[in-house]
C-alpha cells in the first residue's frame, strides 16, 4: 500500500512535468513561428496580423492593439489596432498626463493584467467598453522597451473573464 502510494505520487509528478513541458514546448515553437513571420516584415499592421493569427487558435483575444508613445504631445497613439481580426483604421489617444491605462503601464514601467477589469478598474472600464459591443473584462497591457526606454504599448483585450492565464503571460511577454 505504501509502496503504491508512493508510486502514484511519483507517477501524478511526472505526468504533471511531462504536460508542463509540452506546453512549453508549443509556446516555443509558436513564438519561433510567430518571430520568423515578424521578421519577414517590418509593417506594423501585418506584424499584428500575424500576432492574432498565432494566437488565437491558442488565446481568445478580441482585441489587439499597439500604441507608440509621442514624447512632444506626451502620449499613447494607437494608430494600430485589430478587432476580431480586422484592422481598424483610425487614431486614439491616451494622454500621459491624465489616469488611463496607458499612463498606468507607462509610469509604472510594468505590464497590467486583469481578468475582471470591470471590477479592478472601474475608471477605466467606461471608456474601453465604448471600444466593442460587449464590456472588455480582460486586459493584458504589455510595455515596449528599446534601450531601456519605453516606446510603446502592445495590448490584448477579451470580453470574456479569465482570459490571461499564468501560462498564456510568458508568451505575450515575449
Amino acid at each position: 500500500d505504501a509502496n503504491e502510494k508512493r508510486l502514484k505520487k511519483i507517477q501524478d509528478e511526472l505526468t504533471a512535468v511531462n504536460n508542463s513541458l509540452v506546453e512549453k514546448n508549443h509556446n516555443l515553437t509558436l513564438l519561433s513561428k510567430i518571430g520568423k513571420l515578424v521578421t519577414s516584415s517590418l509593417d506594423i499592421k501585418e506584424i499584428l496580423f500575424v500576432i492574432y493569427d498565432s494566437l488565437h487558435s491558442y488565446l481568445n483575444i478580441e482585441i489587439i492593439s499597439f500604441g507608440l508613445v509621442d514624447e512632444q504631445q506626451n502620449c499613447v497613439k494607437y494608430k494600430n489596432i485589430l478587432v476580431k481580426g480586422e484592422y481598424i483604421p483610425g487614431m486614439q489617444r491616451d494622454s500621459l498626463d491624465n489616469e488611463n491605462l496607458s499612463s498606468l503601464c507607462i509610469k509604472k514601467r510594468q505590464e497590467i493584467i486583469s481578468n475582471d477589469f470591470q471590477e479592478e478598474y472601474p475608471e477605466f472600464a467606461a471608456e474601453f467598453n465604448k471600444q466593442t459591443d460587449s464590456p472588455i473584462h480582460s486586459v493584458a497591457y504589455f510595455p515596449l522597451t528599446f534601450q531601456g526606454n519605453i516606446i510603446g504599448i502592445l495590448g490584448f483585450q477579451n470580453i470574456e473573464k479569465n482570459t490571461f492565464q499564468e501560462h498564456h503571460i510568458p508568451l505575450l511577454r515575449d
